[in-house]
């Protein structure tokens, strides 16, 4: 007697009768269907998906799987959000004076009135933002709690600048270090091309005929391309003309693009 006739002796007396012959009319080829852990059936695509991709969660359910899938992308997108505040920060840090940064609006020595005035200020408006005010006034850090809004909530590309480091890359040019002078321009071509630029405190630097060139490539090179740009200074600008600091020919050029950019925006500090 062959193995399989021992077999199926075997299963006729261990089984009654009724079920032998409900197991007999079934399809030879027919298989226990696995079950998700909510109790649905295993998507088969994900079954046969499995001989190909190991790894592939093959035990889930259409609704399991989609879910665990939206579960995946989730945290792939919290990550990513986190990896950008990151970099965000490390930017704001990169370019806006520390000091400033530890600015607290709740000072006793905070121009609050003047934050009040500019926080709403935004490169979407269209307008330069320019504030000018005596010496102590908040300007610089009124100016770096904007320029954090503007990098930190908007992701806005600010680059910051001084007046001084304006001039010392004017001077850098005519440098006989080559190193020295291409970073020079390099500069040059950040501060010209920067998506929101931060001037700070002009009117502090040198007038010489080389920066005042220099400056007025730059003024009328972001005016003509509507390049957002916020500019501080201790001085109204005109007054600068009126005591000759700085030269008729070059200056009122510059000053002249300056306030035309600035209107609506032009903003002079607040006593406080």
């Amino acid at each position: 007697m062959s193995l399989q006739q021992d077999i199926e002796r075997e299963r006729r007396r261990t089984i009654p009768g009724a079920a032998v012959a409900m197991l007999a009319a079934l399809p030879t080829t027919m298989k226990v269907v696995p079950r998700c852990s909510c109790g649905g059936p295993v998507d088969a695509t994900l079954l046969e998906l499995r001989q190909w991709f190991p790894s592939l969660p093959a035990d889930l359910c259409t609704g399991c799987y989609e879910a665990a899938e939206q579960a995946s992308a989730e945290r792939v997108r919290g990550e990513a959000a986190r990896v950008e505040q990151r970099q965000r920060l490390a930017r704001l840090e990169a370019i806006v004076p520390p000091e400033m940064l530890a600015t607290s609006t709740t000072h006793v020595a905070f121009n609050a009135a003047l934050w009040e005035r500019v926080r709403d200020w935004r490169p979407s408006c269209g307008r330069w933002l320019l504030i000018t005010g005596l010496p102590g006034r908040c300007k610089t850090r009124v100016v770096a709690l904007l320029a954090r809004h503007l990098i930190v909530e908007d992701g806005v590309r600010v680059v910051w600048t001084t007046a001084i480091e304006l001039q010392a890359a004017v001077e850098d040019l005519r440098s006989h270090n080559n190193g020295i002078a291409e970073a020079a321009r390099t500069s040059l071509r950040e501060w010209k091309h920067a998506a929101v630029l931060v001037l700070d405190d002009l009117g502090k630097n040198t007038w010489t005929p080389s920066l005042e060139a220099r400056l007025f490539e730059l003024i009328d090179f972001r005016k003509t391309r509507l390049l957002p740009t916020i500019v501080t200074a201790n001085t109204p600008l005109p007054e600068l003309l009126r005591t000759k600091q700085i030269g008729l020919e070059r200056g009122g050029p510059i000053i002249g693009r300056i306030l035309e950019a600035s209107r609506g925006w032009n903003v002079e500090a607040p006593d406080f």
